[in-house]
């Protein structure tokens, strides 16, 4: 009788959080409440590549040179089709005035003549992505779309030799924007598009692509690529030519060595294949004989190639061989060549092109450059107690009380990070970091007297957080590394660590995620008894499977005992559970999600749409730095100069019938403040300066600099008596250099040092802005 008493009893408690969804009643609408969808609401169209999505300028004129023109022959030897500008045009084969084909706002490049000549394929974006189409070759009539890609894009076409097919390279994702590429075949008769595959990518980031056919239609010849590196050396052959056996369905390399192998072409008796390879410091045009395997080099005044780079349109422009064989037409420092593959020699092919685009007037937003008063907009770590908000700002600890400004808290020499409050809020804790004295936790008072340091040694911290009894702070702490290795992100392993009172005692270790993402955050169970934390350890994937970075909910006892993972998530970066444990609060793709959190002994799946969690939209509108009320009936979290609250009781109301969410109540806790500037006079004199008027350069002048701004620059200006002058006869000064693809915040987690040596050696090369277009 107690056994079954006591198993209805779990499953009460087990299923009570999931039901409150449909138990709690539904209130009337309120003002707050979210809009409902009208019934006949129009659907967005479809976007049109070809219509204007702005104000847009007619640019015109006439050109004879182009860059990275890709170009095929007809099969008749009479015309020359090449890309321009993302338009394609046709020309006589000995040059000359050139046709428009297609035009307009898309972007179409890569012709191949059809082998009857009837048609031309081509990549195109005018669906909305990179696919394959074909046209009329006589008048450029008759566009028609052979492949329908929406995610998995393509490109490079190649004819099979009958004409019924079009090999192109098929471009896949998965964690990183690089990607891999894949050898397809699709039916130029039409279908749904769908292709057969002939080649599988080695890896989710070897650049596979430049398919070409032999003419007996037994191989594909294929270029092929290691593994992404940063630090490529082409003398060790990033790319290499592969073949494929259309009879045997094998695959196998061809073309390697150094300088690479690149570009195939095979010729049309299907003797020799025509290939491109760095020699020395050029690109050079190269022959293989098929049969014996001999190689010659045949031209080598040729555009440098792209093999440092990603190449998702190819190492090199198309070219192409004449139909007798003898020569070969390719594109060289902007213009086409006939080179004889006989004799060596390279024939210029003049042309004259007219070109007419419509450039839509780019977005711009003003930005403000130093100037003497901004906004703390990156607020980390707030949350509520009572009526006071703790954060940190401008690496200091800031509170704001009611409807009173945010004031700074402490009055350290360290920089102050991850404050928290005790359950009663009477206390908080906290970290600091100094480059020369390192990192520590510390306990205060909340109204941050009576600080005392609670770590021993000098260390990288982070996240403490108080028990519920408030007796105990656990925390994460380094393993060294800030004494040993470059920079802060280089700490692979944290420790978990708690304080009892008196000392400090190791828990277990845990896995850095890197600097795109959190470090991990600590909570307590509700008896006090575990600690919580977020972990993504990584996982053995096979080159060509997807990668599975999933995150967990995990737990383990202070005594370092009783491991568990408690939830596991894909898409989900941060996951917060409630302090009674019946709720978790997390962010998937930059969405945040309300979801019960049962307790069935089991790992839990969450995800936002598959899983048996019903978890519910909390805002769309993104969020950071989530958390919990203490008394678990309020979900906290920030996003700009903003921190957000929304209630439980208001959310499940909300949700019962499946409504959106209101709107959360909003405080503001950004605050101006004055930004830091030298201050005094300086004149750099003497120097060559280049200066920002066209191509100026003035062999000998003065700079001089007030404060943080350039008031004047020339060969003869007004130094007032005052300035400091420092004499730069035999240098050059000229504008600070713009880098817009800088990865600057890679050597930091979430705790930031005083100095940041990427910014030092950036600026001691000459970059003075940069554009982090992805790091975190």
């Amino acid at each position: 009788m107690f056994r079954r008493t006591y198993a209805l009893l779990l499953c009460v408690l087990i299923l009570s959080p999931i039901q409150a969804w449909a138990q709690t009643p539904t209130p009337s609408p309120t003002p707050q409440a979210a809009e409902q969808k009208p019934e006949n609401e129009k659907k967005p169209d479809k976007w049109d590549v070809e219509a204007d999505h702005g104000p847009t300028t007619l640019v015109e004129f006439d050109t004879d040179e182009g860059t990275w023109m890709s170009c095929d022959v007809s099969p008749d030897g009479q015309s020359i089709v090449f890309d321009l500008l993302g338009d394609i045009y046709r020309m006589p084969s000995v040059g000359g005035r050139a046709e428009l084909l297609s035009g307009g706002m898309a972007w179409d490049a890569q012709p191949r003549y059809s082998p009857d000549g009837k048609l031309i394929a081509f990549t195109s974006d005018r669906d909305g992505g990179d696919n394959l189409w074909v046209l009329d070759a006589a008048d450029g009539k008759n566009r028609r779309q052979i492949t329908k890609e929406t995610l998995r894009l393509v490109s490079s076409p190649a004819w099979t030799p009958d004409g019924q097919y079009v090999l192109g390279r098929k471009h896949w994702v998965d964690t990183r924007s690089l990607g891999a590429g894949e050898i397809w075949m699709y039916s130029v008769g039409g279908g749904a598009g769908t292709g057969v595959q002939l080649t599988e990518k080695s890896s989710w980031t070897a650049n596979v692509g430049e398919p070409a056919v032999d003419p007996q239609n037994r191989f594909v010849y294929f270029v092929n690529s290691g593994n992404f590196d940063y630090n490529k050396n082409v003398y060790e052959s990033i790319y290499w030519i592969e073949r494929y056996d259309m009879e045997r369905g094998r695959r196998a390399a061809f073309i390697r060595g150094a300088g690479g192998a690149i570009r195939p072409q095979v010729s049309p008796d299907g003797k020799h294949l025509a290939f491109l390879r760095r020699d020395r410091l050029k690109t050079v045009l190269y022959l293989r004989e098929l049969e014996s395997g001999r190689e010659w080099s045949i031209y080598d005044n040729l555009t440098r190639d792209q093999q440092e780079t990603w190449s998702v349109y190819g190492t090199y422009p198309g070219y192409a061989w004449t139909p007798d064989g003898r020569s070969i037409v390719i594109t060289a420092n902007g213009k086409f060549v006939r080179v004889n593959v006989g004799t060596k020699t390279a024939t210029p092919i003049p042309f004259s092109a007219r070109v007419s685009q419509k450039v839509t007037e780019a977005v711009r937003f003003k930005q403000k450059v130093a100037p003497a008063r901004d906004t703390a907009k990156l607020l980390r770590w707030a949350k509520r107690h009572g009526d006071q908000i703790i954060y940190s700002a401008l690496g200091k600890l800031y509170v704001k009380q009611g409807t009173g400004e945010p004031r700074q808290l402490l009055n350290t020499r360290y920089l102050e990070y991850a404050p928290n409050f005790s359950p009663d809020g009477q206390r908080i804790t906290y970290v600091t970091w100094s480059d020369a004295e390192k990192g520590a936790v510390w306990v205060a008072n909340a109204d941050g007297s009576n600080a005392a340091k609670i770590s021993v040694l000098g260390d990288q911290y982070a996240n403490p957080v108080f028990s519920p009894d408030g007796t105990k702070v656990a925390y994460l702490k380094g393993r060294g590394s800030v004494y040993h290795e470059e920079d802060l992100a280089s700490e692979s392993i944290f420790e978990i660590h708690y304080w009892d009172g008196r000392r400090s005692q190791y828990v277990m270790d845990v896995q850095s995620v890197g600097p795109n993402a959190r470090m991990p955050r600590l909570s307590f169970d509700p008896k006090g008894e575990r600690v919580f934390f977020k972990e993504s350890p990584p996982a053995p994937t096979p080159p060509t499977e997807p990668v599975r970075i999933l995150t967990y909910l995990s737990s383990v006892k202070l005594t370092g005992d009783d491991y568990k993972r408690h939830i596991e998530t894909r898409f989900g970066s941060e996951i917060m559970p409630s302090p009674n444990h019946d709720w978790v609060f997390f962010k998937e793709l930059h969405k945040l999600y309300l979801a019960p959190f049962p307790q069935t002994g089991k790992l839990l799946k969450l995800n936002a749409s598959e899983t048996g969690l019903p978890a519910k939209l909390v805002t769309a509108k993104s969020g950071d730095w989530l958390n919990w009320s203490p008394d678990g009936k309020t979900l906290q979290w920030t996003q700009g100069e903003n921190f957000y609250e929304h209630s439980i009781e208001t959310l499940t109301k909300q949700l019962a019938k499946d409504e959106k969410p209101g709107e959360p109540a909003l405080t503001k806790i950004g605050f101006e403040f004055e930004t830091a500037k030298p201050k005094g006079l300086v004149a750099l004199t003497n120097a060559r300066i280049i200066t920002m008027r066209g191509d100026e350069v003035i062999s000998r002048g003065s700079v001089l600099v007030e404060d943080n701004r350039i008031k004047a620059v020339g060969a003869r200006i007004d130094i007032p008596s005052g300035a400091r002058r420092i004499d730069m006869k035999g240098k050059t000064i000229m504008p600070g250099l713009i880098d817009v693809h800088a990865h600057m915040g890679y050597n930091t987690l979430d705790i930031n040092p005083e100095q940041q040596w990427p910014y030092i050696a950036n600026l001691a090369y000459g970059v003075t802005t940069t554009h982090d277009p992805s790091a975190s």
